[in-house]
């Protein structure tokens, strides 16, 4: 995203600070106004520091270094150095010091806007764009981030994160303020809840898309990986509807959902928000729905039986929010597919899809999904990535195996491991008679699975989706799943 973050304003003094950090202060330098904020000790180009932990590197040891320097005050959570020449403000926590000061930098556009939450395992691209198309539908000037894209007033750009880091998102909310903006939909992650990313950020409304199996290696156990989601139930307004699966973990009377208005959507009664009637084809689908009550007639370019259910999630939240049951029609039929979201890539070897699917469940829609498709056999490439919870390789193998009837294994992002480890481990969850196709190189895998494809056949590509890369050790190489299809299906023409 084309927003610089190093430049917010206004400036911050230091009873500013104190009224919005409530820390320790320790110094008696001259308390000089603040005008830009920094938490990279390799720039120092903000003449307020934060001090952040990380998981590999501690900002509190660039501490010695910062006098002399332009930063003019410290916030951290270790003691203060003795006789440190700086004025330092203490806190318990750095990150949500960070996210709160990136706000007040910025003018507080959070104050300004209505924003409303998306987070879950799987679906949340799709739900963003989804409520945000019914919000402009509505008559709202709407803005949004995701994973894939984002929208901030003018033309769609890409970003890097699924949620950004505090300072460029709150640059990003002030850019679409400027804009003229009204509404943003962001889509935040579990780890950008526990990092305190979206601090500052009272919700006015929110959805748990779902919840499986994911991100273990970071959060531990499902337990855990949970009560992070719910965080933003709890970063909600009191009285904002908060929306999740009726069959899912969350129950109306969690804790995260208290003081709120919690909302359900489901396959069918008694949920506030389920299908009527549904047809699903090979050019999206349609039907009508029951949203709080009233029926709606839809229709949509969405692939599946699993994009319905974002498309519930995205109904019964913009409601809740005033959309009427016209808008909700017209933004459902006016978003168009994300990328890389079971996207249709052109040619003639059968109908051949790229999907960002890296987790069991994910797996298992599309594949549930392509096989409504497929009038001939239902082939899937997949991998999975290195550094990352092991325990979903067999898992994925599993889903898989009962689904396909041919079956690529290749790999993904191998990072620092061994990519012939992890194909491994995948294979160890096939039943022993499953027959499977091992190619390490996923450009090869696809080659292959291209030309196997016949007309009758759907092919499943997974795990990369919009990614334009792949990451091998240290190094991320230039990879597109799309690419790499097209490359094989005009080998395959002109063979």
């Amino acid at each position: 995203m084309a927003v610089r973050s190093e430049s917010l304003s206004p400036a911050l003094d230091h009873f500013e600070l104190m009224r919005r950090l409530s820390p320790d202060f320790f110094g008696t330098a001259p308390l000089l106004p603040y005008s830009r904020v920094t938490a990279d000790d390799r720039e120092l180009s903000g003449d307020l520091f934060v001090a952040i932990r990380g998981a590999r590197f501690d900002g509190h040891a660039a501490l010695p270094r910062l006098p002399g320097s332009a930063i003019r005050g410290v916030i951290g959570e270790a003691a203060p150095l003795a006789d440190y020449p700086l004025p330092y403000y203490r806190v318990s926590d750095s990150r949500r010091a960070l996210a709160l000061l990136a706000q007040g930098f910025a003018g507080d556009p959070a104050r300004a806007l209505r924003i409303a939450g998306v987070t879950g395992t799987n679906g949340k691209s799709t739900t963003v764009r989804l409520l945000a198309a019914i919000l402009e539908a509505a008559g709202r000037r709407t803005g949004w981030m995701s994973t894939v894209t984002c929208r901030l007033g003018g033309d769609e750009s890409t970003q890097n994160l699924t949620t950004l880091e505090p300072r460029e998102l709150a640059a990003g909310m002030r850019k679409l303020l400027r804009a003229g903006g009204q509404d943003l939909v962001l889509e935040v992650s579990s780890h950008a809840l526990v990092q305190e990313r979206v601090a500052g950020i009272e919700f006015a409304g929110a959805v748990l898309t779902n919840l499986s199996r994911d991100h273990l290696d970071y959060h531990g156990t499902m337990e855990e990986y949970l009560r992070a989601k719910l965080r933003l139930f709890a970063r909600s307004a009191p009285q904002a509807p908060v929306v999740f699966a009726a069959r899912g973990p969350v129950a109306a009377s969690c804790d995260e959902a208290r003081g709120r208005r919690a909302l359900s959507f489901g396959a069918s009664a008694p949920a506030d928000a389920f299908p009527v009637e549904m047809a699903f084809e090979a050019t999206g689908l349609r039907g009508s729905i029951s949203v709080l009550g009233e029926r709606i007639a839809i229709e949509s370019p969405l692939v599946g039986r699993h994009n319905l259910e974002n498309i519930l999630a995205a109904a019964l939240l913009a409601r809740a929010l005033g959309a009427d049951p016209g808008a909700i029609a017209r933004g459902i039929a006016s978003a168009p597919p994300v990328r890389g979201r079971l996207e249709l890539v052109p040619g003639n070897r059968g109908r051949i899809y790229i999907d960002y699917a890296h987790t069991p469940d994910a797996l298992a829609a599309v594949l549930a999904a392509a096989r409504e498709l497929t009038r001939g056999r239902l082939r899937v490439v997949f991998g999975c990535g290195g550094d990352r919870d092991r325990g979903k390789r067999p898992q994925m193998a599993a889903v898989a195996a009962r689904l396909a009837d041919v079956i690529y294994v290749t790999s993904d992002n191998p990072r620092s491991e061994p990519p012939g480890a992890i194909i491994d481990d995948i294979l160890a969850g096939f039943p022993a008679s499953t027959a499977v196709v091992v190619e390490e190189n996923r450009r090869a895998a696809i080659a292959r699975a291209v030309r196997d494809t016949a007309p009758a056949d759907v092919l499943i590509v997974a795990g990369k989706g919009h990614e334009q890369e792949q990451i091998i050790g240290q190094a991320r190489r230039p990879f597109d799943d799309r690419e790499a299809v097209l490359s094989a299906v005009a080998i395959g023409t002109r063979l």
